[in-house]
């Protein structure tokens, strides 16, 4: 009856070690801390899984840099950084992207309507425009969630919670899944809106996210607005043991060994 239960136990936690949580890892991170004035075309990110990884830029711009630990931009700016499998990388198919936003003085006017594009780009762009094959979402300056697909405004949710500040950083994140397009979990600081709508007009296809992206777009010259802390992560990790069900294996074992030794024993 001993033999059995210990059997059963070392059964038991090798089954949940087995089924343990899938654990997101970093593919491409820039939390721009770089001395202010520096210019972000051709840098590579903080971190990285992908070698040689870099800004490029998808249009002429004129004034933006890093300053005070954040990028800062102007109407008609974009920048991407290819995703590609290179390597021992394998980029996946489930893919989570974030930042903190601030849209400042972003206002409607440009092409693709003010404020900060978060996403994807299928080419790093042709003409002027940063946005042309630009797949994602926009925050604007009255706090409007916009789902933009291959330069397009698809369906747009108003804000709805607290004040919107357009002086404030709002942290934006979302899940794409490149095997099936779908867009899911918006979540946008401070906000109670629904954003089901946005998740329902999604369509990341793996040709559309070829390049990780933002952009700023604004009416006129002089606008500006600030991106911190870039984020994508990849979602479908190898499964990691829960730090519980390590204790139950190695308990497990420790007493299957204990009882195997003391019959040794007393034979």
């Amino acid at each position: 009856m001993i033999i059995k239960k210990c059997a059963y136990g070392l059964t038991v936690a090798m089954a949940l070690c087995v089924t343990g949580t899938a654990q997101a890892y970093t593919i491409i991170l820039d939390t721009f801390t770089d001395t202010d004035g520096t210019q972000l075309e051709g840098r590579a990110p903080d971190t990285t899984n992908l070698p040689n990884g870099a800004w490029a830029r998808t249009n002429l711009f004129w004034g933006a840099s890093i300053q005070g630990n954040a990028f800062q931009a102007g109407p008609d700016n974009g920048w991407t950084v290819e995703l590609a499998s290179f390597g021992p990388y394998t980029r996946p198919d489930a893919l989570t992207i974030s930042a903190d936003l601030n849209v400042l003085t972003l206002t409607d006017g440009g092409g693709g309507g003010g404020g900060w594009g978060l996403g994807f780009n299928q080419t790093l762009g042709a003409g002027p425009s940063p946005y042309g094959t630009f797949t994602g979402l926009v925050l604007h300056q009255d706090g409007r969630l916009t789902y933009r697909e291959e330069g397009s405004d698809i369906i747009s949710v108003p804000w709805s919670g607290p004040t919107f500040d357009p002086d404030a950083y709002y942290h934006l994140s979302y899940d794409v899944n490149t095997s099936t397009g779908a867009l899911s979990n918006i979540s946008l600081e401070d906000s109670t809106a629904d954003y089901s709508p946005l998740e329902a007009a999604g369509a990341f296809t793996l040709a559309r996210t070829t390049y990780a992206a933002m952009y700023a777009n604004g009416g006129n010259a002089g606008n500006v607005g600030f991106i911190d802390n870039f984020l994508v992560e990849g979602a479908d990790a190898p499964a990691v043991p829960e730090p519980s069900t390590l204790v139950l294996l190695t308990l497990g074992g420790i007493g299957l060994i204990g009882y195997a030794a003391r019959k040794r024993y007393r034979a």
